[in-house]
């Protein structure tokens, strides 16, 4: 099974080397990946991602999109979103939203992970719960109830997280934190970012 990929080089990285069964090729060509009549998977790992124009292809395309919906673009059903945060792609359950197929659960069962389907919704399930511990820690940042460093160490020992949610927000980058909390208020307040979080995000 060959499979193109595109992004930055951190998540090339974390995908590829977590299912070495596959044979990758890493390209910033999105059309020569989308005409190659070898490659059976396009994963776009890039910021951009989903607003590209798939038309031309019926092949399975990837889609690194934690935020935006797939029906704001109509894309066709070889178009599937997943969370492509650094951290995630390395997970042995993927988050997605689309059709599922065949070749998608031939990739899943070649690189041993399983598939997550979920409702064409912002933020999946996982990048949701971690951007609230993520805000969470920000609004006690904010009160002054700890240090950054103290909050990751009492997350890591009191709940076994791997990351305490500073080291969360720095791994995935906490831009892209804000913009999942601002989509989701617009739905609940209770996803309202905290005023620390936001000022910090806006200075990156």
């Amino acid at each position: 099974m060959k499979l193109h990929v595109l992004g930055n080089e951190a998540l090339v990285k974390e995908l590829t080397e977590s299912c070495p069964q596959v044979e990758w090729i890493h390209t910033s060509d999105l059309s020569s990946a989308l005409s190659d009549s070898d490659t059976v998977i396009v994963v776009n790992l890039m910021d951009d991602a989903i607003a590209n124009v798939y038309d031309t292809t019926k092949k399975i395309v990837l889609v690194n999109s934690v935020t935006d919906k797939l029906s704001k673009y109509g894309h066709g059903n070889h178009v599937v979103r997943i969370n492509g945060w650094k951290g995630f792609l390395s997970r042995k359950t993927w988050e997605l939203s689309g059709k599922s197929n065949e070749t998608l659960n031939d990739f899943a069962k070649a690189c041993g992970i399983s598939l997550k389907w979920l409702p064409d919704e912002p933020g999946f399930v996982a990048p949701r719960v971690i951007s609230m511990i993520i805000n969470e820690a920000y609004f006690a940042l904010e009160q002054s109830v700890s240090d950054e460093k103290d909050v990751d160490i009492a997350l890591k020992l009191g709940t076994n997280y791997p990351l305490g949610p500073f080291e969360w927000a720095d791994k995935i980058g906490l831009q892209n934190v804000k913009k999942l909390l601002d989509t989701l208020a617009t739905e609940s307040p209770i996803y309202q970012p905290s005023a620390l979080l936001s000022k910090k995000a806006n200075e990156l």
